[in-house]
């Protein structure tokens, strides 16, 4: 580093196509470089380029124990998203350095999608499309089975603030809400109920996942859980893709147990041409793209950039995690 520069900021795994010029402009500010790097092949390549880091900005480049361990003087790990499965949290708070996430830039555009998937499937969308495609006329039989949405009941799974805010668009069409979510704390709202997770199984004609990432919520849907939903419901999921057991899932779908799915995550990312889901007809795919927006994207450079000022200059950031390692800056 130069005599101005204090502090080094790594991104460990940029997105070649992504512009990180808010980054490096905010961070130069306060005598920060901002590095971007390509992701690393090997645990130990991430290692050496971060070792020296006062800041680490990830996108889903794993930080496991033994990388963290390495870290010399890092106070900040700061996430590219909402999610921070990617980070080993406790091995951080034993260090004390800070986590963040941003967990509000993109609650809209998420709950957005997921209904879109949702409308998707009730609609049977991708079905009718195809047979225009064919110049087929044969609508009748796609139709008998389009249920009539306001009235039905969906069911939110995780009910936090991108569960919540789908919750609201699913009211808006007329629908009854059901959430399970052991770990909300907020009063439902509007009229939505919160029961257990198998009560929403079998009630809901929809269900839709909005849950973290983590060792209890690892297939959180597997077969037992899908057997309990009617045969003439429907899953989406834009939380995580191992929440959903896709073994389980495409037995599902092809043996009758519900009727189709809506999925922009998938257990393994970037999905292979022998994706199992790929070819089935009652499946809605995209390519883990709900968070995007151009806003989101501008406003997930800027938390990033804002996260790591606040931890290098002593001001409580924003997206803090792991709250018990923050100490104010007398104490630190």
């Amino acid at each position: 580093m130069t005599e101005m520069e204090r502090y080094l900021v790594v991104h460990t795994d940029i997105k070649p196509n992504d512009d990180y010029g808010i980054e490096t402009e905010r961070l130069a500010a306060i005598g920060a470089r901002f590095v971007p790097t390509l992701r690393s092949a090997t645990e130990d390549e991430l290692i050496e380029k971060t070792r020296h880091a006062d800041a680490l900005c990830v996108t889903s480049a794993r930080i496991t124990r033994r990388v963290i361990e390495s870290l010399e003087r890092c106070k900040a790990i700061v996430r590219y998203g909402v999610g921070f499965d990617v980070v080993d949290v406790d091995a951080a708070t034993e260090r004390g350095i800070v986590v963040c996430t941003m967990p509000d830039f993109c609650t809209e555009e998420v709950a957005n999608h997921a209904l879109t998937l949702l409308l998707a499937c009730n609609r049977r969308l991708i079905e009718l499309h195809e047979r225009m495609r064919r110049s087929e006329w044969g609508r009748d039989t796609v139709l008998r089975a389009i249920g009539p949405l306001y009235g039905e009941t969906l069911g939110v799974v995780g009910y936090g603030r991108i569960g919540r805010a789908l919750a609201r668009r699913g009211r808006a069409l007329g629908m009854r809400v059901l959430a399970a979510d052991p770990y909300t704390t907020a009063p439902p709202e509007d009229g939505d109920r919160i029961l257990p997770l198998d009560d929403v199984l079998r009630e809901a004609h929809y269900v839709s996942v909005h849950t973290p990432l983590n060792a209890e919520t690892h297939h959180l849907i597997a077969e037992r859980e899908l057997r309990l939903m009617k045969p003439s419901a429907y899953i989406v999921n834009t939380a995580r893709g191992p929440v959903v057991d896709s073994a389980a899932l495409h037995r599902a779908l092809t043996e009758g147990w519900i009727a189709g799915a809506g999925l922009d995550v998938h257990e393994v990312e970037p999905v292979s041409a022998e994706y199992s889901l790929l070819s089935l007809p009652n499946v809605v795919l995209t390519p883990h793209s709900a968070f995007y927006s151009e806003a989101s994207v501008r406003r997930q450079h800027e938390m990033a950039a804002e996260n790591v000022i606040c931890v290098l200059t002593g001001v409580c950031p924003p997206g803090l995690l792991n709250r018990e390692v923050w100490k104010e800056p007398a104490t630190r």
